[in-house]
């Protein structure tokens, strides 16, 4: 039995912010040993940056825009939570697309 596109969605949100959060923590912790330390960044800790620039783009991204104090304590994680949500909405429509049309061409 196949999933329902709301079951879809929040296990993709839930995964995604998952990965999303995981990543911010592992680019944080390695920047502060980088900092502390002086250590260049090695090929693994530049290539997680990456995927979480990634990940973070585009509501995370723009809010870099606003000023500091935007989102302060706890609604800090807001645009995390609206990132989550875009890459799942999106995800779950590429996935829906191809399940039509794999239907379509086996019809």
């Amino acid at each position: 039995m196949a999933a329902s596109p709301r079951r879809r969605t929040l296990v993709l949100f839930g995964t995604l912010a998952a990965i999303q959060t995981v990543l911010f923590f592992l680019t944080f912790a390695s920047t502060m040993h980088r900092f502390d330390t002086g250590e260049a960044a090695t090929p693994i800790e530049q290539t997680v940056d990456v995927v979480a620039q990634l990940f973070a783009f585009p509501i995370v991204t723009a809010t870099r825009l606003l000023p500091p104090r935007s989102f302060p304590g706890l609604w800090g994680w807001v645009p995390f939570v609206l990132n989550g949500l875009l890459w799942s909405a999106l995800a779950v429509l590429v996935l829906e697309y191809r399940r039509r049309r794999t239907a379509a061409v086996t019809s």
